[in-house]
């Protein structure tokens, strides 16, 4: 009998064994094992271009004609137009001109465009020059400039409000880049900024066709993740997941008070255009807004 337990099928059916009623009794630590396998190949899966602190600048000088172009659609940019472009929108909505505005990672220069329309007096600021170079064709009025929202080439104080639109996704650390804004500010000035949403950066959608389910992988893992810009996964960008919490702290430390904190859907007139991200973004949030005013001293 003993000598059966020895022989190597003995030993495989008892690892077996133990494993399957491991499983059947704990389902959920096996789940946990592959969320947890899941977000640590996300990193692993990053190329050695990607580890390089100037990858995201690169990525931007590479595919802005690209980017602009696709922004410029409105079937490509939906989530631009009808969620992130909104929540802006209602943040500014008793921030009324003439008022000197910063467009923080302005990128080709469409929302700095829009807001001069609308009366502001507005400078923009990118790390990507092929960018700038864009801005600066297709707004030649407003007065652009190549440098690193960390490190503003401006004087303290110079602005009443800086606004910044799916930028600060990019940046592991925000500490830096608020108590640069803060800087920048004039007493009483305000930062308006939309993100990413810290919950969708850690969910994916299982149920694609009703969205009513969602996998999660551990929200309080700050980890860097990667997405593509374009079908054809040409434009690898590597982004960075900042819970709700991290993101209220580094304003605090750095002289803000929150104001508004905004949650963008689409809106029902944007469900012709295409049901399927209008359901998905009335079911699970994508993007984040804030306003945020600089604390009195």
């Amino acid at each position: 009998f003993f000598s059966f337990y020895r022989t190597p099928v003995a030993i495989f059916w008892i690892i077996f064994g133990c494993k399957f009623w491991f499983i059947f009794f704990f389902p959920n630590s096996l789940q946990e094992e592959k969320r947890e396998e899941k977000r640590g190949g996300r990193s692993k899966e990053m190329t050695s271009e990607m580890n390089d602190s100037n990858h995201t600048q690169t990525m931007y000088d590479r595919f802005a004609k690209k980017y602009h172009e696709k922004r410029l659609k409105v079937g490509s940019s939906l989530w631009n137009t009808w969620v992130d472009q909104p929540m802006i929108d209602t943040m500014l909505s008793d921030c009324a001109p003439p008022l000197r505005v910063l467009d923080l990672g302005c990128g080709s220069g469409l929302l700095s465009g829009l807001l001069a329309k609308r009366g502001y007096e507005v400078v923009g600021l990118d790390f990507s020059s092929v960018m700038i170079d864009i801005a600066r064709r297709e707004n030649p009025d407003i007065t652009f400039y190549v440098g690193d929202i960390k490190s503003a080439p401006f004087p303290d104080h110079d602005f009443d409000l800086l606004v910044s639109a799916l930028v600060l996704h990019y940046e592991q650390d925000l500490l830096p880049v608020f108590t640069e804004a803060k800087r920048l500010l004039k007493p009483g000035g305000r930062l308006i900024f939309t993100i990413h949403h810290p919950f969708n950066e850690v969910m994916k959608v299982v149920d694609r066709e009703n969205f009513t389910l969602a996998q999660i992988t551990p929200y309080f893992d700050e980890a860097p993740y990667t997405w593509h810009m374009f079908d054809k996964k040409e434009m690898e960008l590597k982004n960075y997941h900042h819970t709700l919490g991290t993101i209220s702290q580094c304003l605090s430390k750095s002289g803000f008070l929150i104001e508004q904190i905004h949650e963008g859907r689409m809106p029902f007139e944007a469900k012709e255009l295409d049901p399927r991200a209008y359901a998905r973004t009335n079911a699970f949030p994508s993007f984040m807004g804030m306003r945020v005013l600089v604390k009195k001293e």
